[in-house]
């Protein structure tokens, strides 16, 4: 296999190994989310191949291929100014459903059920909220009743509360108009708190809600839901 740079080029095959490429910015960039990484490591995967099958369709075409496998600096040159077009081959889009209700129909029927437990974080009860928070219940009714708190349904009549939307004792700033632009869906506006956004240099927006940056958040959740 010739090399040019971080380039590895075979006659007919383009091999790029995304663990080793992982490990190699993991260790030039030890602060970067998890998430950026992925991100940079999929672009890099899809940049490199495409210069290789460039490069091998423009030997199909004639071009002097290089000694001992070597690609030229005046080979790379004629490929980025002549680009071979990108061929895109597929089973196209399939067949059109009949309603909105026949596709709700499918992604039920390929949908898997993931517990609360496993990304929403810490949960308690009501009366485990009281205790963990020095407040009577009446408080977490009158919170929960004025759209201060986030409660996730559990079970068929229950409900329980994420720990990451208190903050000294107090609910977090935000809930209220979050829930709203969500339309009192307490699942989607927790999966939206609790999920990695670009916003947030790929944090999550209840991490920035509990370092004060409510008015980000909310800005943030305008732009997703409004």
């Amino acid at each position: 296999m010739a090399k040019l740079g971080d380039i590895a080029v075979e006659s007919q095959k383009f091999v790029i190994n995304p663990a080793l490429l992982e490990d190699a910015l993991e260790k030039t960039n030890p602060h970067a989310p998890t998430a950026l990484i992925v991100a940079v490591v999929q672009a890099m995967i899809g940049s490199g191949t495409a210069v290789a099958e460039a490069v091998r369709l423009n030997w199909l075409q004639g071009a002097e291929k290089p000694a001992a496998g070597y690609v030229s600096r005046n080979q790379m040159s004629a490929v980025r100014a002549n680009p071979v077009p990108e061929r895109i081959v597929g089973d196209g889009m399939g067949a059109l459903l009949p309603s909105a209700e026949a596709g709700i129909d499918l992604l039920q029927a390929i949908a898997v059920e993931v517990p609360l437990e496993h990304w929403a974080g810490d949960l308690v009860t009501p009366s485990e909220l009281c205790d963990r928070l020095g407040v009577s219940r009446s408080a977490i009714s009158a919170w929960r009743k004025a759209n201060d708190v986030i409660a996730l349904p559990k079970g068929k009549r229950g409900h329980v509360f994420p720990l990451l939307q208190f903050k000294d004792g107090r609910p977090l700033t935000g809930m209220r108009e979050i829930l709203d632009l969500t339309s009192d869906n307490a699942l989607v506006a927790w999966q939206w708190l609790m999920t990695r956004n670009v916003d947030f240099d790929f944090g999550t927006p209840i991490a920035a809600l509990r370092s004060g940056g409510a008015a980000s958040v909310l800005a943030a959740a305008h732009r997703s839901f409004a």
